[in-house]
């Protein structure tokens, strides 16, 4: 199985190093790739990375095999959202099912695996003011609806970034957004009007996609990735 990971956005300017791509900031001594590929269930044997205009700060890092996993490279020239990303690795995929992750986000092993446990899943995490995030309401462990940073709530639970799918997904248009990129949240969302799409709860998810998100958090990421 594969698992596709998202590195195409823009990267996070270091005073020492310059520009770094997201994914290879270093929390705990390792990068949050390294700490990614650590929690890969294993029946992944395989990781695309789509990734940008850093692209090279990344692949001089991984190469063809990382943590034990093949790795190949599709490259996104231009950053118009996780949909138009992930459309990339159509070729690549084709029918069979597969992983989706944020390469700026930290997930858990166990999270994974329940995930994986299903045939279309959508991993949310609860949140007490979820405005800056994509919101998804659910139904007896289902995808109801999703909404990408809705003017009024419908729900609590925000969408994680880690999606299971198959190759149906691209049968499903990509939507546009109003800042204009095209979210893979909501093209999820058309498929889940016509296929079943579980809802997993994250027992531990973190966007580290600023600075302050890596401060923030970066004692809790090593007592559990140390």
């Amino acid at each position: 199985m594969k698992a596709v990971i998202l590195a195409a956005g823009k990267g996070l300017k270091i005073s020492s190093r310059g520009e770094v791509p997201a994914c290879m900031i270093k929390v705990g001594g390792k990068t949050l790739l390294e700490h990614n590929f650590s929690q890969l269930p294993g029946q992944i044997k395989e990781v695309i990375m789509v990734v940008g205009h850093l692209k090279s700060k990344i692949k001089d890092q991984v190469g063809k095999n990382f943590g034990g996993r093949a790795v190949r490279f599709v490259e996104q020239k231009e950053r118009m959202g996780t949909a138009h990303a992930l459309s990339f690795c159509k070729h690549i995929l084709t029918d069979e099912k597969f992983m989706v992750l944020m390469g700026d986000n930290l997930y858990l092993k166990s999270d994974m695996e329940r995930c994986l446990n299903h045939d279309l899943a959508v991993l949310v995490k609860r949140l007490e003011t979820p405005e800056s995030f994509g919101i998804v309401e659910e139904r007896g462990g289902f995808l109801l609806k999703a909404q990408e940073r809705p003017r009024s709530m419908v729900g609590t639970y925000i969408d994680c970034g880690l999606y299971v799918l198959d190759g149906r997904i691209f049968k499903f248009p990509m939507v546009q957004s109003s800042n204009g990129e095209m979210r893979l949240l909501q093209q999820v969302d058309l498929m889940s009007r016509k296929l079943p799409v579980r809802v997993e709860k994250a027992g531990l998810w973190m966007p580290t996609s600023t600075l302050q998100d890596i401060r923030r958090s970066r004692d809790h990421i090593k007592n559990l990735f140390g």
